[in-house]
């Protein structure tokens, strides 16, 4: 999707006009943060790009990443099966 698309979204989305997308937060860095915060963020946001839920995803960053990954992607599985089986 084109930047100036994915910004309008984001727009619509804050200004609460539009509904849908997978919403990622993360909390501010501090001196308990031991991992890259913003890449793992980044990360996550694109591997949630293009999932039409409405949900939010949380990243911290005091507990060790490999855990938070397998987290994540083992949470995004159990979406996309139950988005796949509310489509059918």
């Amino acid at each position: 999707m084109r930047r100036e698309a994915l910004s309008a979204r984001l727009i619509l989305k804050t200004l609460g006009l539009r509904k849908g997308g997978v919403e990622v937060v993360s909390c501010p860095t501090c001196g308990r943060t031991q991992i890259d915060l913003i890449h793992l963020a980044n990360q996550v946001e694109d591997m949630v790009s293009g999932m039409d839920l409405d949900v939010k995803v949380a990243v911290m960053g005091c507990d060790d990443v490999g855990s938070q990954i397998m987290f994540i992607k083992r949470h995004l599985a159990m979406i996309r099966k139950f988005d796949g089986e509310r489509l059918r």
